[in-house]
C-alpha cells in the first residue's frame, strides 16, 4: 500500500508513480529498469565504505513490497534511519 512520505516535497502522485514504478520492477523497460539500478548507484556513493552493501539494501527495499525496513535492516545489517534517508535521497532525485 502507498502512503505519501513525509519529508520529500514531491507531490503525492509523482510520488505514487515513483512508488508503483519501482514495485514493478520486473515488468519495467530495460531504460527504466537501468534508471532504477543507477540511481540506487547514485544515491549510496556518499556511503563510502559499504556502497555496495546499502545500494542492494536500498534497491531490495524499493523494488519489494513483501519486505518491509524490519526485514532490509536486519538481512544487510543497515541502519533503519539510513534506509530511509537514502530513499527520501532516492525520490528526490528521481
Amino acid at each position: 500500500m502507498f502512503r505519501k512520505l513525509r519529508g520529500v516535497n514531491i507531490p503525492y502522485v509523482e510520488q505514487g508513480m515513483i512508488y508503483f514504478t519501482c514495485m514493478n520492477y520486473a515488468k519495467q523497460s530495460e531504460e527504466i529498469k537501468m534508471k532504477i539500478q543507477n540511481l540506487c548507484k547514485e544515491v549510496c556513493k556518499e556511503c563510502q565504505s559499504e556502497s555496495e552493501l546499502y545500494e542492494k539494501a536500498l534497491f531490495e527495499f524499493i523494488t519489494n513490497q513483501y519486505i518491509g525496513a524490519i526485514g532490509i535492516v536486519s538481512k544487510y545489517y543497515v541502519s533503519d534511519k539510513l534506509l530511509y534517508r537514502l530513499r527520501r535521497k532516492f525520490y528526490k532525485m528521481w
